[in-house]
């Protein structure tokens, strides 16, 4: 494991995530956006993100050019501007599903659950988030889109399909002796999300379990990109409705993505924390 730049505030950035060994399966599909830029093989290549929304104005559904991520991170006003690639937001395969898991573990290493989680050390969080999700496992069945350019996934979205959903046909998680903090807070939070899933009458649903952007392009939109590309395949696939769990700092962003808040909850993560339950319908 080599970490550069660590920090808690966000102003320095940069890790490398090439040799984290899994410890455990965990499961943590807080809803939301951030992360770190991954590269072929599964590098992250870049820094964290601390922020609720994109305001970018993403297209739609397919394989876009974005021209705008010119100059990201460069503050110099004399700077010559670089030309982006060619940015693709299509269906992950098994082959990209690692450098998706690894833009999760970064991204969500410094949201507020996290430090709930796995405390105030920003390398104890990393390394925490990086056991929680490198153990997912690979599932066709299910819904997977990312934002890529020439093999780094910039972007990554996760669902599951109707009759499929983790918290509610198949919720299977059983909590263990002695289970360490973040084992109890992720499994709280999991069985406050399912009671809410089952009580409030859903219908057939597909389930949004993680939304990440890589943090240096937000507020270019790909993080609605993705969000498009994510519902454009759940509608494709016969979905009517499909629904999230978020912290409320995330639910600007999802809201407008066309998602609407049908609960709100204590979320274990944090002594003050809230986290809502969101929905959105098929056209």
């Amino acid at each position: 494991l080599a970490l550069v730049g660590t920090s808690v505030n966000g102003r320095e950035q940069g890790h490398t995530l090439a040799n984290i060994a899994p410890t455990r399966a965990g499961r943590n599909w807080r809803g939301g956006a951030g992360g770190a830029l991954v590269g072929p093989g599964g590098v992250a290549l870049a820094g964290r993100w601390r922020g609720g929304t994109d305001d970018g104005s993403g297209v739609g559904v397919g394989s876009h050019t974005m021209h705008d991520v010119a100059r990201v991170g460069d503050t110099h006003q004399d700077a010559p501007m670089h030309v982006a690639p060619e940015l693709t937001v299509r269906r992950l395969t098994e082959t990209d599903f690692p450098a998706a898991r690894r833009l999760l573990a970064v991204g969500f290493a410094d949201e507020p659950f996290a430090f709930g989680m796995f405390g105030e050390s920003p390398i104890a969080r990393l390394v925490g988030m990086a056991d929680q999700y490198a153990e997912w496992p690979w599932d066709s069945e299910s819904i997977v889109v990312g934002a890529v350019v020439d093999g780094n996934v910039l972007g990554a979205a996760l669902a599951t399909l109707p009759g499929a959903c983790d918290l509610c046909e198949q919720f299977s998680l059983v909590l263990g002796d002695n289970p360490s903090q973040a084992e109890s807070v992720d499994y709280e939070f999991q069985l406050i999300c399912r009671a809410w899933h089952l009580n409030i009458a859903l219908p057939p649903h597909a389930h949004i379990r993680a939304v990440v952007t890589e943090p240096y392009l937000h507020g270019t939109g790909i993080g609605r990109m993705v969000m498009r590309g994510l519902l454009a395949g759940l509608w494709s696939a016969g979905t009517r409705c499909a629904v999230l769990e978020c912290v409320t700092a995330r639910e600007r962003f999802y809201s407008r993505c066309g998602l609407r808040r049908i609960a709100e909850f204590d979320d274990p993560g944090g002594p003050s924390l809230r986290s809502v339950l969101m929905r959105v319908d098929s056209p």
